[in-house]
């Protein structure tokens, strides 16, 4: 997904009518890219991976064990389980306001340092986002502060307590 001509996002589906198509093998795939094409993340936020039935989104230091499905459109309710992973993944993270505001407020950096047998140290630095429920409670926790602090929430300094 390109936003001004930057690859932000790496989708990578698998065909849903093959047999064989897993979400392991979508994020086998995005690995591959990782090895062979590394300047398409230098700018990449995260990644989708699907199979064609499930749909979870990751960064490119996660495994596969951590991407994560999304499971609302709208922070409200849940998606029904008859609706396409795909879909909600879609509709929920990547409309424009909540793809920007995951970019802006969401994705951190946590470095590890690491010391082997032999004394080398090695610092690993691990990209991680927010899954979607924390998303939404921190943004419902950010809004409910604002109302509790009586700052008029069509005020300048309402629209800075949100940046």
């Amino acid at each position: 997904l390109y936003v001004n001509g930057l690859p932000l996002v790496v989708i990578e589906l698998k065909n849903a009518t093959d047999e064989n198509a897993t979400v392991e093998g979508a994020y086998k795939q995005i690995q591959t890219y990782q090895s062979q094409i590394p300047s398409l993340f230098t700018y990449n936020a995260f990644n989708i991976i699907s199979d064609g039935l499930e749909a979870k989104a990751g960064t490119v230091s996660a495994d596969l064990s951590r991407y994560m499905a999304w499971k609302t459109t709208n922070g409200q309710t849940k998606a029904k389980k008859t609706q396409a992973q795909l879909e909600v993944l879609i509709h929920g993270l990547l409309n424009p306001v909540t793809l920007l505001d995951m970019i802006r407020h969401f994705i951190v950096f946590e470095s590890n340092k690491q010391e082997d047998a032999n004394g080398l140290i090695t610092i690993k630095t691990i990209k991680k986002m927010a899954a979607y429920h924390q998303y939404y409670a921190v943004n419902a926790a950010v809004l409910s502060t604002i109302r509790a602090s009586a700052v008029n929430s069509d005020s300048k300094s309402a629209e800075v307590a949100m940046q």
